[in-house]
């Protein structure tokens, strides 16, 4: 887990008024739109590489944050991505919640983790061609 802090008081302004549709603008490149992406795989994401070689392995994406959700689908479709987008209600000892999900087509994972990949050894191109 990491921790930032900042005591710039103009950085911190400009920090609480950031949007997605302001996000976006400064995603300029494919690059950084990857980048941007793979942040999020690799700290919202899972990679499920099922133990028979019969089934492929696929990608899952979560979060709590239906905007930010949203975002990335829209940022994963500008790169020739179809997620599909799904919500579920959560419930445990008297709260309750909705995640958002994010899924990429099994055909589509490979692809995923050779162009935006991961540092991550399980949830990397790796782990899926060693399995």
């Amino acid at each position: 887990m990491y921790r930032v802090e900042a005591s710039s008081k103009p950085f911190c302004e400009w920090w609480n008024e950031l949007t997605y549709s302001k996000v976006e603008k400064l995603l300029e490149t494919n690059e950084m739109k990857r980048e941007f992406i793979r942040g999020f795989y690799e700290s919202e994401g899972t990679l499920n590489v099922p133990k028979r070689k019969s089934r492929r392995p696929s990608i899952k994406m979560a979060t709590s944050d239906e905007e930010l959700a949203k975002f990335v689908k829209s940022l994963l479709e500008e790169l020739g991505y179809s997620p599909t987008f799904s919500q579920r209600k959560h419930e445990w000892n008297d709260r309750s919640w909705v995640m958002y999900h994010l899924r990429l087509s099994t055909s589509e994972t490979q692809k995923f983790l050779k162009k935006i990949g991961s540092v991550i050894y399980m949830k990397s191109l790796s782990r899926v061609e060693s399995s």
